[in-house]
């Protein structure tokens, strides 16, 4: 008997759909024993997601984590293909460390450049993305990861160590497979390729976050996915590669009862206030901070220049971020604005902030010249230099 090694992950069969399995069979899947498709959010995804629907296999979408272009744009897209499906999360897929398509198809479709002068993103730019994508994707529906040890290790850490165990995981751990191509039963790879290893996984990612192993990666043809399908048995079939995955049976069932909750927390709103009042944020900048057209740093600079130290801020709601806490800013200086600002860095609180409450006079004041804050050397922890300023704010002096 194989010896174990680690402690491998038990449960249930799920298999990815590529963008080169066009055509899949769920009932073979089914038959196979496969209980969760995990199916590529593109062109063919409704098309294969309301088969297997159809059918009764449980679906996922994957999404892959694309550095060349707009997180927003991307969640759009994946969630409008997904709209009235029943699909119980979305896989958001890291592997991509190249910051140019064009130079990626010269090199690995056209042959016409060497690897090693694809140009490579920073792992810092790469974890960014990627924790911006699970953050964005995690407010609409439940998310979790897909990659390998080895890309996390080159491509992603440090920097993915403060958000990696926000989510659940898929590694990618290939060390028994047969040749590529091999046409194998279904029962022949429970039989005979099943891990009895446990996958590799970033030393910063708890062993709980791990709940899913691919444990193929296209070498085995097996029914059910397909490039081409005439029908049953049809010897005109074309097979399409498996990307087979064991997937820990708790997870997988917590996660068809939709009972996984999302990590992520969300903005917090003001609460709406008393009638004839208005509630806001107000606070003083305490270090030089960047005005950004999101809650990441991989988001646009608003502004051409920070936000210096002793400015004063009005914001309209906040929340935490990647592990750190931003805020919605309105106005800086009494100047409208529409951005956002960390107000807390490595641990670090660079905005000191507080809730402001006002009501607005009867009658309007009449039209005067541009309101300046008063400024004054106490400390923010002063209960009484709060007061202050928040008087100042108030009367507009």
């Amino acid at each position: 008997m194989p010896q174990i090694v680690g402690q491998p992950i038990t449960g249930v069969l799920a298999t990815d759909f590529a963008h080169y399995t066009p055509e899949a069979v769920p009932q073979e899947l089914i038959d196979g024993g496969v209980k969760l498709a995990i199916i590529k959010v593109d062109k063919n995804f409704i098309k294969s997601a309301t088969r297997c629907a159809e059918k009764g296999l449980e679906i996922a979408g994957y999404h892959w984590c694309d550095i060349t272009e707009s997180n927003n744009a991307q969640r759009d897209r994946t969630l409008q293909r997904c709209e009235g499906l029943p699909v119980r999360g979305i896989m958001c897929d890291v592997e991509q460390y190249w910051s140019s398509w064009e130079e990626w198809y010269a090199v690995y479709v056209y042959k016409t450049m060497a690897w090693n002068l694809m140009k490579q993103a920073s792992a810092q730019i790469i974890s960014n993305q990627a924790r911006d994508m699970f953050s964005l994707f995690s407010k609409e529906i439940y998310t979790f990861g897909y990659s390998s040890m080895n890309f996390i290790k080159e491509h992603c850490e440090p920097y993915s160590d403060s958000w990696i165990n926000n989510y659940d995981w898929f590694m990618a751990h290939y060390r028994n497979q047969p040749t590529a191509g091999t046409r194998l039963t279904w029962q022949e790879v429970k039989d005979n390729w099943m891990p009895n290893y446990e996958p590799f996984y970033p030393t910063a990612l708890q062993r709980k976050k791990l709940v899913g192993h691919q444990f193929t990666g296209d070498h085995i043809a097996v029914k059910g996915l397909y490039q081409e399908y005439f029908g049953k048995d049809d010897p005109r079939n074309k097979y399409a590669l498996a990307d087979i995955n064991v997937v820990d049976e708790d997870w997988y069932n917590r996660l068809v009862e939709k009972e996984i909750p999302s990590p992520e927390n969300p903005p917090i709103v003001i609460p709406p206030p008393e009638e004839g009042e208005i509630m806001n944020l107000a606070g003083i900048v305490k270090q030089n901070v960047n005005l950004r057209a999101g809650h990441a740093t991989s988001y646009a600079m608003v502004l051409s220049a920070s936000i210096q130290a002793g400015a004063s801020i009005t914001a309209s709601e906040y929340g935490t971020y990647g592990g750190e806490e931003w805020l919605h800013i309105t106005s800086i200086n009494g100047a409208p604005v529409d951005g956002w600002s960390v107000s807390t860095w490595n641990g670090t609180k660079v905005i000191e902030y507080w809730e402001v409450v006002t009501t607005p006079p009867t009658d309007p004041p009449a039209p005067s010249g541009k309101a300046e804050l008063i400024s004054f050397d106490a400390t923010l922890e002063d209960p009484v230099t709060k007061e202050q300023w928040t008087q100042s704010w108030q009367k507009g002096i």
